[in-house]
């Protein structure tokens, strides 16, 4: 399944999370085994409803497969989260004098 997702990279984040309306979207089959509390998350805490499978195409095809938590976390302008359990596993470099990720 090839589709654009607009992500936010978040280094304050221990855990990585698809919104539930993108799960639905493509119609992606959740493992709800494995369910968890976010704490810190919104206002408070939230909890995730499983696990999605996915592959991940990044910058000019840097492919990863890689489990993402599943969670409605409200109206916002992305549809998942990559905290630093991908961000260590990806390798990604985060370069703060220069505000990037590499």
């Amino acid at each position: 399944m090839n589709n654009s997702t607009i992500v936010l990279d978040d280094t304050g984040a221990n855990m990585s999370v698809n919104h539930s309306r993108l799960v639905d979207h493509l119609q992606l089959p959740v493992d709800t085994s494995d369910t968890t509390g976010i704490k810190g998350f919104g206002d408070g805490t939230a909890g995730t409803t499983g696990t999605v499978a996915v592959k991940l195409t990044i910058g000019h095809g840097l492919v990863y497969r890689f489990r993402l938590a599943v969670c409605d976390f409200g109206m916002v302008g992305f549809q998942a989260i990559l905290g630093m359990d991908f961000l260590n596993k990806a390798g990604i470099v985060i370069d703060t004098a220069k505000r990037e990720l590499g």
